[in-house]
């Protein structure tokens, strides 16, 4: 297998006939995609749910989180100090001590509560910006794609696809490597609390020649090779 990860353009006739297969996608449905993942190079064939409504996710996720115990109030905090940190200036002395108070904040309640916090801020302000026809400020990847039908982004920059739904299963192929990483606390228990929740089960595949092997529809296969 072709254990290269650079960029590989995908011909046009595949993304034509990807682009419209999935445009005639109407709801969720269930779609296959064999797909060797970028770094780790696990080949894997997943099952995704494409046409399903991220927003729905968000508040899926937010419904959850707001069973636990001390949310509201941690979310609020946590709300109230990110504004301060980012109503001051880069490298001065209010922007360290506002850096200060919310890490403060954070030891107080723990690792756990803190990562939840975190997320509800973060859902929130996703659906906040999403009902305003913006994306959330803090999300990397803000204004480098667009929707082409529910479950393809195009990027501005480059014209590349983005193949994106809600994980329904996964089944391995080839192994992966994946690296140790020495995380926070608070790192792991916002991924491991992540994981439980809608929002951990959305999955984005970058439609590329080295990384995509094939997409199935209907019982129909697009190579993506070709």
């Amino acid at each position: 297998m072709n254990n290269n990860t650079a960029t590989v353009s995908v011909p046009s006739l595949a993304i034509a006939r990807l682009t419209a297969a999935v445009a005639l996608i109407n709801g969720p449905r269930f779609v296959g995609v064999t797909y060797r993942s970028v770094g780790a190079n696990e080949l894997a064939r997943h099952t995704l749910i494409i046409g399903a409504s991220y927003d729905n996710v968000m508040r899926e996720s937010l419904t959850i989180l707001r069973e636990r115990a001390n949310i509201i109030a941690d979310a609020s905090e946590t709300r109230r100090l990110q504004a301060l940190i980012k109503a001051t200036a880069t490298g001065t002395k209010e922007r360290k001590a506002a850096n200060a108070a919310l890490a403060t904040f954070q030891d107080s309640i723990g690792a756990e509560r803190a990562a939840a916090s975190e997320l509800f801020v973060s859902y929130e302000n996703t659906l906040t910006a999403h009902e305003a026809g913006e994306e959330n400020e803090a999300y990397t990847k803000a204004g480098l794609y667009e929707s082409i039908c529910p479950g393809l982004n195009a990027s501005h920059a480059t014209g590349s696809i983005q193949l994106c739904g809600l994980a329904h299963s996964k089944t391995v192929i080839e192994a992966g490597v994946y690296k140790s990483v020495d995380s926070s606390a608070k790192t792991l228990a916002k991924k491991a609390l992540t994981e439980t929740l809608p929002a951990g089960k959305w999955r984005t595949f970058k439609v590329d020649a080295a990384t995509l092997e094939s997409v199935r529809i209907g019982g129909n296969e697009i190579d993506c090779k070709l």
